[in-house]
């Protein structure tokens, strides 16, 4: 609320007022002249005030000097009560500023909590992930290390068993050959031991 509107209102209301009064008041005044002794009527209502000037004059400048002294001091408490009021509306503005800036604060800071939170849920779950891709990678690689020693014992029982084909093989061709040798040696020696019977029949 604005006092010094207020107080102006007031004022005009006043000035209303006083002249609805004041002219009720001169409808009832006369200004009377003696003249040779007689009273001559030289003016009424506010006809009055061009004879009583003097009066007038007077009465406005005192009345007028109380008005202003008066109205001077209302319009000094009501500018103090409009800058009261100012300052008031001021400061449960800031108030209430500062409650939003505080709950947005609040809020700013859950909000940023639950993005480090989730951040480092985030950072958690690579961390697993690599922590399995690396468990993954070296069981990878020792199963690739089992597969090539396998692959080398395979590789080498091959090996084994080929040498021990090769030395059956000749084996086997050293039995044939020394009974082929065997054979040919009997049948030579019964050659020979017919040879010498027929000889001896002769």
């Amino acid at each position: 609320m604005n006092w010094r509107i207020s107080l102006f209102l007031l004022l005009l209301a006043a000035l209303g007022t006083g002249y609805w009064w004041l002219d009720g008041v001169m409808a009832t005044q006369a200004w009377a002249v003696a003249t040779d002794e007689k009273w001559r009527i030289a003016g009424t209502g506010w006809e009055t005030l061009k004879h009583a000037w003097p009066v007038a004059v007077a009465g406005t400048l005192i009345g007028g000097g109380i008005v202003f002294v008066f109205m001077g001091y209302l319009y000094m408490t009501a500018t103090d009560a409009d800058h009261e009021n100012e300052i008031a509306r001021i400061n449960t503005h800031k108030a209430l500023s500062d409650e939003n800036a505080a709950q947005a604060q609040i809020r700013a800071d859950k909000s940023i909590k639950a993005d480090r939170e989730a951040l480092r849920a985030q950072e958690r779950q690579l961390e697993e992930r690599e922590e399995r891709l690396k468990r993954l990678e070296t069981e990878a690689v020792k199963r690739v290390q089992l597969a090539e020693e396998r692959a080398n014992e395979a590789q080498k029982q091959v090996e084994q068993a080929n040498l021990t084909a090769n030395d059956a093989e000749r084996r086997r061709q050293n039995a044939t050959a020394a009974a082929a040798r065997r054979k040919r040696q009997a049948e030579r020696l019964k050659q020979e031991a017919t040879n010498e019977t027929n000889a001896d029949q002769n």
